[in-house]
């Protein structure tokens, strides 16, 4: 606990914004769920730096894996045997995954009394501790045996499963139909479900659907078969979480949930991160396509681990990706900069509108031909970003700018003034202390002053920037939404 006091000491001492700490798995005893590390994280001293968290208006949030570690005497475990909620195999037995703690087993969000189970782990895991929500991951579910740890998989070591060490996997051969031959609607489970006869791209690879996860035989409660809801599985324990939470831990607010696996539907119990993104400059700009993308599936909450999750960053790709980052719906930061002068300035100007009206993030859309852009995106109906997404650059090359007067973020001077209805693409000068940002001329933006909290923006004037447009007007609405309401509408 020590460490996470020293954290936010350094954040606050460089004057530095921090909203929330995000606890991954080394608060665990054992990196067993539902338990608190009695050396490092025991309760009594987490639950006061939680509390230290609240009263300078910050959060805490902390991962919690699906898989449950075979254990006697672990509690979780004892009692996940006790109500019998646990997926079962084809033997009608609970069957065996492999993750971080271990062997272990998986609830079964299908079974009526999983939902009482994992609320009462929870709650009895989070008393006297007020954390502020759950990251839930892991739950495709992810497992390192391949269907099921049977033999020797059960005496090797804890490691993540290499596919490209499987023998099993060399003679895979692809399914190819006969002409004039139709694949049938309706497929009966008589073939074998872990290598039907198709292929999905798993891994840039045609591999069995069993490959780092659950048997597809695998049985859940009302004779479902893991082969027919397994894409299921992290949008059901979403919305179990979301429940349990709500009923018991919520306080009225509204549940914050992020979740690594989703379905349609998903956006209305959980947020979402993009996964395990590497330190480099294609997931930097990947990270703008995959956002829009979920825009469109309902799930507006999204955003990226900001400057990457596997491998090394640079000062460089990291100050880009705060700059990018910090418009994503969900910003996430995983390293700070020692010397980011630039990017806090930027930081700084940003945290004037990370609470305006909108949460939209969309393509730049003026015509169908711009769909295909993916590089820019409009926040809102009137501010222009343009990010940097390439190494050793100080410009935005080709950038698209829509009809209409745009001007800099910055000066508030007018950078283009377009009147062809197609648009125009132009250059755009990208010093490292600057992201291409623009507004659009008759979109009033409403904005804050910058605080080291969004509560405490929150609580500052509001104040406007009126970009006019050609006929000297401007209009716009303002919908504030106080992050925590249940009920939206009052």
């Amino acid at each position: 606990v020590s460490t996470l006091y020293n954290v936010v000491s350094e954040f606050h001492k460089h004057n530095i914004p921090l909203e929330t700490i995000w606890n991954d798995l080394d608060y665990m005893e054992e990196f067993k769920d539902f338990t608190w590390n009695s050396i490092n994280y025991p309760r009594e001293e987490i639950a006061k730096f939680v509390n230290m968290l609240h009263e300078n208006d910050q959060h805490y949030v902390v991962i919690v894996d699906p898989g449950i570690k075979i254990e006697s005497g672990y509690w979780a475990y004892e009692e996940g045997v006790k109500r019998g909620i646990f997926i079962k195999n084809a033997k009608g037995e609970n069957i065996v995954g492999q993750v971080w703690p271990g062997l272990t087993n998986f609830p079964d969000w299908f079974n009526k009394d999983t939902e009482k189970y994992w609320g009462d782990v929870i709650e009895k895991w989070l008393y006297k501790v007020d954390v502020d929500g759950l990251w839930i991951d892991m739950n495709e579910p992810a497992s390192w045996c391949r269907g099921e740890c049977t033999g020797s998989d059960v005496e090797r070591s804890i490691l993540p499963y290499d596919l490209a060490n499987d023998q099993n996997l060399n003679n895979i051969v692809p399914f190819i139909l006969n002409n004039g031959s139709t694949f049938p609607v309706i497929m009966t489970h008589t073939l074998n479900l872990n290598e039907p006869p198709y292929r999905i791209d798993n891994g840039d690879a045609r591999l069995p659907l069993d490959s780092l996860t659950l048997s597809m035989d695998a049985r859940h409660a009302n004779g479902l078969l893991e082969y027919d809801v397994h894409n299921l599985y992290g949008h059901m324990e979403a919305m179990t979480t979301w429940k349990v939470w709500n009923e018991r831990m919520g306080k009225g607010k509204r549940p914050f949930i992020i979740t690594r696996s989703t379905f349609a539907g998903t956006g209305r119990y959980a947020g979402h991160w993009t996964g395990d993104n590497s330190a480099n400059w294609d997931d930097l700009y990947l990270s703008i396509p995959g956002i829009l993308n979920f825009q469109i599936f309902g799930i507006p909450l999204v955003g990226a681990d900001i400057c990457g999750f596997n491998g090394r960053t640079t000062e460089e790709l990291c100050l880009r990706w705060m700059q990018l980052g910090s418009f994503y719906p969900f910003m996430r930061q995983l390293k700070v900069l020692k010397n980011h002068i630039f990017g806090h300035r930027l930081l700084q100007l940003l945290a004037d509108i990370s609470v305006f009206d909108t949460h939209s993030f969309h393509t730049t859309t003026h015509s169908s031909m711009n769909l295909i852009l993916d590089k820019q995106f409009m926040l809102g109906g009137g501010i222009l970003v343009s990010p940097v997404l390439s190494p050793r650059k100080v410009e935005v090359k080709d950038a698209y700018i829509p009809p209409g007067i745009w001007y800099n973020f910055y000066s508030h001077d007018v950078s283009f003034e377009v009147h062809d209805n197609s648009g125009i693409h132009s250059d755009i000068y990208a010093p490292l202390n600057e992201m291409p940002i623009h507004l659009r001329g008759g979109h009033i933006i409403p904005m804050q002053r910058p605080r080291m909290t969004t509560a405490q923006s929150r609580k500052t004037n509001y104040y406007l920037i009126i970009p006019l447009d050609e006929n000297a007007s401007a209009k716009g609405t303002l919908y504030f939404d106080d992050g925590e309401s249940l009920d939206v509408k009052d």
